[in-house]
């Protein structure tokens, strides 16, 4: 009995091992909950939001990102800010301005971001002083994924470039064969990516192609990966749905000028298009399960929490239970100019073309 105690506790040890040395296997903070961009979160959220603090800084804002429940705070002049919502307190503030910051991932204190004058940045998210900064003639726009101690990411110059994640030196470059707008994804060590001519590219960590795929259209926003099935949506309004090893399996067309990213939960695809309307797909078969109008113009992807997403309105959010198909505003701020939101924890923040940032508790 003793044995096979002892031997239950050394496989489970050695199980228990392999799970955090995995390399595949991130901890970062992404601002579509992970790197297979699935855009769904898995916290429950109360249908009532409590307003919990609101803010106004000096000056209006570029764009915000909630991180680790902190604000990054990419104001006019270009300076970022890390900001305590709670206490509304400046953290700190960076020595330098970076041009309009692309989406950022934090990984082990130290956050990545590329910016719009070509610059891949690390910085370190105690102090918010520079680790590092690799110079690119491209603009970055595309969200770093830190895998493997890499940081790999696309540019307008149509490469994908790999940096190390404690240097910043260059460890191999991929020619895409046009510009890389949207982020990456990534699932079990593959890299997924998305092309301005369409091209749909799977890759290694260590920069090596895999296999291809040409849509019909232009890719501009994130690549959706679930466990065997990859989404891709272009501007034109054509929804790809491929199995994760590049063999085709349906698509659909619809309303053309595809502004937002498709989200995947529980074997759905959903994705809203310009006529109005949010569509849901089984990623199996391409069956449409949900077809439901949705009163409000779309100027971000979405987010999904369990099965309720999340709208930006003008002057607020709005709540969709994809589940009963009804719709109703939860968040109402009259006389304010909604510029964009976003979700961290049970927590959002709303922010205003005037500069108001207001914290609610879902």
């Amino acid at each position: 009995m003793a044995k096979k105690i002892i031997l239950f506790v050394a496989v489970f040890c050695l199980l228990g091992s392999n799970v955090i040395a995995n390399p595949f296997i991130s901890t970062a903070y992404t601002y579509k909950a992970n790197f297979q961009r699935t855009g769904a979160f898995s916290h429950n959220i109360s249908e009532k939001a409590k307003l919990y603090g609101a803010f106004t800084l000096c000056h209006p804002l570029h764009t915000f990102y909630a991180l680790k429940d902190c604000l990054l705070i990419n104001n006019k002049e270009d300076f970022l800010l890390k900001k305590d919502p709670g206490h509304q307190k400046v953290l700190w503030k960076s020595d330098l301005p970076y041009s309009r910051i692309a989406h950022p991932t934090l990984a082990e204190n130290s956050l990545y971001f590329g910016t719009e004058n070509g610059r891949m940045v690390c910085l370190d998210w105690n102090s918010g002083q520079e680790r590092w900064s690799y110079p690119f003639f491209a603009k970055i726009t595309s969200a770093p994924l830190v895998i493997q101690q890499k940081v790999i990411f696309g540019a307008s110059d149509g490469m994908i470039y790999a940096l190390s994640q404690n240097t910043g030196t260059l460890l191999w470059s991929l020619n895409a064969k046009s510009a890389v707008y949207a982020d990456l994804a990534e699932k079990n060590g593959t890299i997924f990516v998305g092309t301005v001519e369409g091209r749909i590219m799977a890759i290694s960590s260590a920069g090596s192609l895999i296999w291809d795929y040409y849509a019909e259209g232009t890719i501009t926003q994130s690549i959706a990966v679930s466990s065997t099935y990859l989404v891709a949506v272009t501007f034109e309004g054509f929804l790809y749905c491929l199995n994760t090893d590049g063999t085709y399996r349906w698509h659909k067309i619809s309303h053309p000028f595809v502004a937002s990213s498709p989200i995947i939960q529980r074997g759905e695809v959903y994705q809203f298009f310009p006529d109005g309307y949010l569509r849901s797909y089984y990623l199996d078969t391409g069956e449409m399960r949900l077809s439901m109008y949705i009163e409000c113009p779309l100027r971000q992807t979405p987010v999904m929490v369990s099965h309720m997403m999340l709208f930006r309105l003008w002057n607020g959010v709005l709540m969709v239970d994809t589940r009963l198909q009804q719709s109703r505003t939860l968040i109402f701020q009259e006389g304010f100019d909604a510029h964009s939101f976003v979700f961290s924890g049970k927590s959002l923040y709303l922010l205003m073309k005037t500069g108001e940032i207001f914290c609610y508790n879902l």
